[in-house]
């Protein structure tokens, strides 16, 4: 019992040792630092990967906008010609870690318009719809939505015991075709 008593006093003795000694204090407070930046640098990593991954959708569809939008002239076959020139989009890849995402004509939708909401915050285009050649003047394209895996957001919400986090990513671009000829000899 005598040992248990001296290991006790002991213990407390160099906790209280521990406890007043401040030559550690900066060591601790690096600590604290180093867990604090590194925390803070992933989830910049992360919230980067959203970006970039929101910016090449975005590409994407203007991309895809831009080149059915070129075949919209008024005349016969217009809106044929459109699909056509999608179908024959360059295949792209967005790579998210160990995330592929393939993206292809296949990967939008695309909706033909004769005109646009006076408002840009509108979203129903249903007036706006056409499969008519001599009406359609733009085309309003958008991406299927895609998923982005956090690893960071991931790691700090399970040290909190919350369930992880995947942020939904998706693009859409309007265009439409227009000529102009001014001071052509």
């Amino acid at each position: 019992m005598s040992q248990n008593v001296d290991i006790l006093g002991g213990l407390r003795r160099l906790v209280r040792r521990l406890a007043e000694d401040t030559e550690a204090a900066i060591l601790a407070m690096s600590v604290v630092l180093l867990i604090f930046v590194l925390g803070t640098g992933g989830l910049v990593l992360d919230f980067a990967r959203v970006w970039n991954g929101q910016s090449e959708l975005h590409a994407f569809t203007d991309h895809a906008a831009l080149v059915a939008a070129g075949e919209l002239d008024g005349n016969a076959g217009a809106i044929a010609r459109a699909n056509a020139a999608l179908a024959q989009l360059i295949t792209d890849r967005q790579h998210y870690a160990n995330e592929a995402v393939g993206l292809t004509a296949d990967s939008l939708e695309v909706r033909f318009l004769s005109d646009l909401p006076a408002d840009d915050q509108d979203n129903n285009l249903a007036p706006f719809i056409t499969n008519d050649d001599a009406l359609a003047r733009f085309v309003h394209v958008q991406t299927n939505p895609y998923t982005v895996s956090t690893i960071f957001a991931d790691i700090l919400l399970a040290v909190s015991g919350n369930a992880g986090v995947d942020i939904g990513i998706g693009a859409v671009s309007v265009a439409g075709f227009t000529q102009y000829v001014c001071d052509i000899t």
